[in-house]
């Protein structure tokens, strides 16, 4: 088994230990950033003399003097849509990212692709693990269907991470993704654990209908956005703070069909109706929504100008 795991800090070390023991001959492993010394305490492969070295060429390192057998390769990139090609060479994908942004384009990226993947989160003394299989059983999406606004939930900064609990759930990733391959996938379930009540449960999960990862809103649904000023540099803004329905649609309708094919638009909303329902009538027109980024005030979606035969009139 060919095995991807993305993010090599406190989930993606425990599990490419446990999958060095479960005896998995093959993994690649991707990771943009260095080891720092606040992270030691959960970041098991790394020690002190690592810190400041990339993560991936370290962990790369340690894998190799554990499992000299082992077929290793070391990616020191972001996980990003452009990864389609690596995620098809795969078997299986651990997603060991702590940004519910990132968490969410992998488990797009991997349902379009139909490789298996593990969805995983660990925040302070309780973590969740999440089988899918495409095609099969429910998606992150089915459960969360967007990421919170920023501020909305804690995040690993605010909270931490107990060491111990990332291993334990680590563990679990591990054993739910050599699952998938077997006769009984633990799939459409979400387990959880709380490590303050020392307390596991497995919560039946039911596939969505109308999921946006894996269901008939897949159109809906918005790409991994890296840097919002990156992206924004390259696309002018429409301003549409202050207006609601259906102003803000009739005004970026407009907006787009006066730009060429292809084009990029930011459009900023301060109606939490408008960026709901903005979207759905954009997407039903023909036009694509790349990206949702919201402060919990004001909404940003950017959108990209359709093909004129895909544009109602």
């Amino acid at each position: 088994m060919r095995v991807l795991v993305i993010g090599v800090g406190g989930l993606g070390c425990p599990a490419l230990l446990a999958l060095g023991e479960a005896g998995v001959h093959a993994i690649t492993i991707i990771d943009p950033d260095r080891v720092e010394a606040t992270n030691l305490h959960r970041q098991i492969l790394y020690r002190e003399a690592d810190i400041g070295q990339p993560k991936v060429a370290r962990a790369r390192a340690e894998l190799a003097r554990r499992y000299p057998r082992m077929a290793i390769t070391a990616l020191r990139e972001t996980f990003s849509a452009r990864h389609a090609e690596l995620l098809a060479a795969h078997e299986l994908v651990l997603d060991g990212t702590d940004r519910f942004e990132t968490k969410l384009a992998i488990a797009d990226a991997c349902v379009d692709a139909g490789v298996p993947f593990v969805f995983a989160g660990v925040v302070g003394t309780e973590g969740q693990v999440l089988g899918v299989l495409p095609g099969r059983s429910a998606c992150p999406r089915c459960l969360f269907d967007e990421a919170p606004p920023p501020g909305a939930a804690p995040s690993c900064s605010e909270l931490g991470i107990l060491g111990p609990i990332a291993g334990l759930v680590a563990a679990e990733q591990v054993a739910t993704g050599l699952s998938l391959s077997s006769s009984a996938p633990r799939i459409n379930r979400l387990w959880t654990y709380d490590g303050l009540r020392d307390r596991e449960r497995s919560i039946p999960l039911a596939r969505a209908a109308d999921c946006r990862g894996c269901g008939a809103r897949r159109h809906l649904r918005g790409a991994l956005v890296e840097s919002l000023d990156a992206v924004s540099a390259d696309a002018p803004v429409l301003d549409l703070s202050g207006l609601v329905c259906p102003a803000t649609f009739v005004e970026t309708r407009r907006a787009l069909e006066r730009m060429p094919e292809g084009a990029r638009l930011w459009v900023h909303l301060t109606s939490d109706e408008a960026q709901r329902s903005v979207p759905a009538s954009l997407a039903a027109a023909g036009h694509r929504v790349l990206a949702r980024v919201s402060d919990g005030e004001t909404h940003r979606l950017l959108l990209e100008r359709a093909a004129r035969e895909g544009i109602e009139t």
